[in-house]
């Protein structure tokens, strides 16, 4: 299995880059953690039987894109024993994960079986992660839901946007080893699952109504 996270530049006039990182939390199916590796998966690292591309953003015209393979790696580990809490991560950059279209997909020998996209913001619609640049204040992290090899997919229960404390079940937060087991008993249904949002203006922070 191949996942790959695509994003693009939201404003071509200024000269930031937008920032992302796919990010990893492999444990085994019993929740416990996979002892060859921390916290999580990036750019770069191979354990727990993934690979990650090198790391990229994305600055217009060229989109942004980092993969993981997942696969036998040559220390033995196998996907299989694993399923991987899958993460966007947004740098401090003056963006949100509410724009610039990212993307992730899954796919099994070149074909692509899912295809997940962050909720995005449209302009004068109603927030879905809301960002003050004046406190900084939004959620850096998009929880896309576990990937489960049994099943080929990501399975969405409890996706949305969070921060890297904010708990999603069970007091568990996106990098707690045990959420992908705690999420087989989430009843809240699958997909986006939004959060009550704080203050007026738009998702950029201008304040505007």
């Amino acid at each position: 299995y191949k996942l790959t996270l695509t994003w693009a530049d939201p404003n071509s006039l200024d000269s930031d880059d937008n920032d992302i990182h796919l990010q990893l939390v492999p444990d085994y199916h019993d929740g416990t953690q996979c002892e060859d590796e921390t916290d999580y998966l990036e750019y770069t690292d191979e354990y727990c039987g993934a690979f990650l591309s090198a790391d990229d953003y994305a600055y217009d015209p060229n989109l942004g894109e980092e993969s993981a393979t997942l696969t036998t790696l040559a220390d033995g580990t196998n996907y299989k024993s694993y399923t991987y809490a899958v993460i966007a991560y947004m740098t401090d950059d003056p963006y949100n994960l509410s724009e610039g279209d990212p993307t992730l997909t899954v796919e099994y020998n070149g074909v692509v079986k899912q295809t997940l996209t962050i909720p995005q913001y449209k302009l004068w619609g109603s927030n879905l992660n809301y960002m003050d640049l004046n406190t900084g204040v939004k959620r850096a992290y998009y929880f896309f839901g576990c990937f489960r090899p049994q099943l080929g997919y990501i399975d969405t229960r409890g996706a949305g946007f969070y921060n890297d404390d904010t708990i999603v079940i069970d007091g568990l937060d996106i990098f707690s080893h045990g959420l992908c087991k705690a999420t087989l008993g989430w009843s809240s249904g699958y997909g986006f699952n939004p959060y009550d949002q704080n203050g007026s203006g738009d998702e950029r922070g201008s304040g505007t109504p």
